[in-house]
């Protein structure tokens, strides 16, 4: 199937600081990696669970339906595994944070969860239809765990990766940004150069997937989702980010306060782009 692009989007260099979102190609940046789990029950509460009907049509592609047996990359409270169960498929759950596996184990009962990082867990050739993550991949060694992943792969098996890019709304993001500064610099945003920036990042992920060698880009798009949160969910949002959990106590109450100042008593309009990207095993 020939790929899939956005129409809202033109590819360029978004040329402000977007921070902390999420990178797209796999890295060994291992900064703030247990960060999530010393907050895991306010990830687990910050971060909202993938809408289904986002996610339909990237399952299609990659050929996934009821029984389908997937390896979760980075499973975290279960944000992703909630919509791979919901489609009736097969999961096993990799997270590397030990708080946030026992949320996870709590909440499916059946679910195999392993712990460690992706790159860490045994080959088992064969094994599976396909290797799926939202928001994980990006912490994944590329050297590692493209081959790890070709091996643990059925013949024509697939990579399934999303990746959500979120946004107030843009005049209140512009007075959020003058709070983002110093140790929350990691949260501004631009809206002006917002959709260039998910345009350069998701297109050097779909290269890196390309310069493996090991897998064909089949499909991709973004699909644009509006929600609204109230000032509590948004600050729980915030501290759901490494550069935010990973602060002192005070630091994230002194954001809390700040955030409250200027939102006040209404809402947060939020705008999420959710990219996903379909890739299937090389012969």
């Amino acid at each position: 199937m020939s790929h899939a692009g956005p129409s809202t989007s033109t590819p360029g260099c978004g040329g402000a600081n977007h921070g902390s979102i999420a990178r797209v190609k796999a890295n060994t940046n291992r900064d703030h990696a247990t960060a999530f789990d010393a907050q895991a029950e306010v990830y687990d509460i910050g971060r909202r669970r993938l809408p289904a009907s986002l996610l339909t049509e990237s399952f299609a592609v990659a050929g996934l339906g009821p029984g389908s047996r997937v390896l979760e990359v980075g499973a975290g409270t279960g944000q992703f595994t909630d919509t791979l169960l919901g489609a009736g498929l097969r999961p096993v759950a990799v997270e590397p944070g030990a708080r946030m596996r026992t949320l996870l184990a709590a909440k499916y009962a059946r679910l195999p969860v392993r712990a460690g990082y992706f790159e860490d867990q045994p080959a088992e050739p064969g094994a599976y239809e396909a290797i799926v993550g939202a928001n994980s991949w990006h912490w994944v060694d590329p050297v590692r765990g493209y081959p790890l992943a070709a091996e643990m792969l059925v013949a024509g098996g697939s990579l399934v990766f999303c990746w959500t890019f979120p946004i107030a709304e843009p005049g209140l993001q512009r007075r959020l940004n003058e709070l983002f500064v110093g140790p929350y610099a990691h949260q501004a945003r631009d809206p002006e150069t917002f959709s260039d920036y998910i345009a350069e990042v998701t297109e050097a992920g779909r290269a890196q997937i390309i310069g493996s060698g090991l897998f064909a880009l089949t499909w991709w798009q973004w699909i644009e989702d509006k929600y609204d949160l109230s000032v509590g969910a948004y600050i729980d949002f915030l501290r759901s980010f490494a550069d935010i959990a990973s602060l002192a106590p005070d630091a994230q109450t002194a954001l809390a306060q700040q955030v409250t100042a200027v939102v006040g008593d209404g809402v947060v309009p939020m705008t999420e782009q959710v990219y996903t990207v379909v890739a299937r095993k090389l012969d």
